[in-house]
C-alpha cells in the first residue's frame, strides 16, 4: 500500500492510495497528476518531490516538458524536512491513528483512508504544515 499526496499553502490537501499490489511508479505518479489537473484546471502548478527515480523518470520528463502548466522542483537529497507534503504522513502517523495497530492490510488502508479524509477537512491546520518545523 502506497500513498501519492500533495498539500498547499491554502490549507488543500489530494491523495491517492495505490491499488492492492499496485507499486508506484512513473505511470502511477502521472496518475496522480493528471487528478490533480483535474481537481484544478487552468492553474500553474510546482510540486515539490523528493529525488525518486520516478519523479525523474523520462515518461515524467517528457510529460512535464509538453504540459507547461507544470513544474517540478526536486529537492536535494535527505532533505524531506524541506518538502511540506511529508507533514501528512507524520500526522497520520502518530496524531489521527493514535498508535492503532491494524490487524491486516486492509484494516490498515481504511484507517489511513479516513486520516486523511479527516485531514483534507482542515485546512487551518494543514496551513500549519508551512509555517511550523516537522
Amino acid at each position: 500500500m502506497g500513498v501519492t499526496g500533495a498539500v498547499n499553502s491554502g490549507g488543500r490537501t489530494c491523495f491517492e492510495m495505490t491499488g492492492e499490489g499496485e507499486r508506484f511508479t512513473a505511470m502511477v505518479f502521472l496518475r496522480f497528476v493528471r487528478k490533480l489537473r483535474m481537481e484544478h484546471p487552468g492553474r500553474r502548478m510546482t510540486l515539490i518531490v523528493d529525488g525518486a527515480s520516478v519523479h525523474k523518470a523520462k515518461m515524467v520528463k517528457e510529460y512535464v516538458e509538453k504540459n507547461k502548466w507544470l513544474r517540478l522542483e526536486i529537492l536535494p537529497a535527505y532533505s524531506p524536512e524541506w518538502n511540506p507534503s511529508e507533514k501528512p504522513w507524520g500526522y497520520v502517523k502518530g496524531k489521527a491513528r493514535n498508535g492503532s495497530q491494524s490487524r491486516n492490510l486492509e484494516e490498515l488502508r481504511k484507517e489511513t483512508e479516513n486520516s486523511l479524509r479527516r485531514l483534507s477537512e482542515n485546512p487551518k491546520y494543514i496551513k500549519t504544515f508551512f509555517t511550523h518545523p516537522i
